[in-house]
């Protein structure tokens, strides 16, 4: 993992780690939940930095978990910029 940005939810008492991998002109961006010791992938996100096509993530230290909810900013083939929330115990995001 390329620099992991770690989320603790003291409610629930919970770990997530949040990761930004860019390989040559791709991003690759995941949310896991630490899981009895194992990751378990909640979402994943790819992009082509060349064709300017797919979702990227943008700064990582943008994102934080605030009530069951990891928040995010979201930019959509290099047009549009969103803030999104994710919410990591249905697995939805908005």
């Amino acid at each position: 993992m390329n620099s992991p940005r770690i989320l603790y939810d003291n409610k629930d008492n919970e770990l997530y780690i949040v990761t930004i991998k860019n390989e040559e002109n791709s991003q690759f961006s995941n949310f896991y939940k630490v899981k009895n010791e194992r990751l378990e992938l909640l979402e994943t996100f790819k992009g082509n930095h060349d064709t300017k096509k797919g979702q990227f993530i943008d700064n990582m230290l943008y994102v934080t978990l605030h009530n069951e909810k990891i928040y995010y900013i979201k930019i959509e083939n290099y047009e549009r910029n969103e803030i999104m929330k994710y919410n990591v115990k249905k697995k939805i995001k908005r």
